[in-house]
């Protein structure tokens, strides 16, 4: 599989010179390529106007329906969705529903100016909702949210640090790959740190073999979900620890001025 980010506002990750390189002027584009793995099952999809309509009927009336309209089968061990939307003001009840439908998994993702699919017409690329679902019974993913008010280096790497704590391959003695997702809100980068380079950065320097692919989003998609059995949590606002949510709070998966990390590992032998 090929998966491809890029626009005018992109972030990729080269672990050839373990650099980062984070595109706020001028166009940008990050490629990773996946090969065929057998512990690893990539699904995509993709919603246009009358699949969101069905989407919506079904979740509350015919659930039997919901599973093929996400390319998703019962047998799938799914373990990450990787969302792209691009109205956040028409698309937002949907991509919410489609996360409630998944929860405990990771999930990450933001919003774009337009998609590009194989079910996509030209006509429709500017709206509709695109998502990775990531399956396999050997897969970990964890996802993570920089909230709005984690604004200095130490703040970001905190949250980095909790991902890599709880981040742990089953068996230390499996040969394992990686690939990481991160969206950032148009308003962080250079905006908020006055430098660039300085979230990816700091992934890199706490993952430095692993390929990073990402953007700069109109909106951001995601939860804070770590470890094979954790709850996902809502912050609000900058915690140290990152507590979980209340339990009678609402669990939120759309969010402005953020950043979403998510993190997949998988066998390879």
């Amino acid at each position: 599989m090929v998966l491809i980010l890029g626009g005018a506002q992109s972030i990729d990750c080269c672990i050839i010179s373990e650099k980062t390189n984070e595109t706020e002027d001028g166009d940008g584009y990050g490629l990773i390529l996946i090969p065929d793995i057998p512990s690893l099952s990539i699904r995509n999809f993709y919603l246009d106007r009358q699949k969101m309509k069905k989407f919506g009927k079904a979740i509350t009336s015919q659930p039997e329906d919901v599973g093929p309209l996400l390319n998703i089968k019962d047998d799938d061990q799914v373990k990450c969705l990787v969302l792209l939307g691009t109205d956040a003001f028409k698309e937002s009840k949907c991509i919410e529903a489609i996360c409630r439908r998944n929860q405990n998994v990771a999930i990450g993702g933001g919003f774009v100016e337009a998609a590009v699919h194989p079910d996509v017409v030209d006509g429709d690329r500017e709206y509709g909702i695109t998502g990775l679902v990531f399956c396999g019974p050997n897969v970990i993913a964890n996802s993570i949210i920089v909230p709005p008010d984690a604004t200095t280096d130490s703040d970001i790497e905190r949250v980095i640090l909790q991902l890599k704590e709880k981040h742990v391959v089953t068996s230390p003695s499996q040969k394992t790959r990686s690939i990481g997702f991160m969206v950032a809100c148009v308003a962080r980068g250079t905006h908020l740190h006055g430098r660039s380079g300085v979230e990816s950065g700091i992934f890199r320097r706490h993952f430095p073999t692993t390929p990073l692919l990402g953007f700069f989003g109109n909106g951001e998609i995601g939860i804070t979900c770590l470890g094979p059995s954790s709850s996902p949590t809502n912050p609000h606002s900058f915690q140290p620890n990152l507590p979980s949510a209340p339990k009678k709070s609402r669990t939120t998966y759309l969010h402005s001025y953020a950043t979403t990390f998510t993190l997949i590992s998988f066998p390879v032998e």
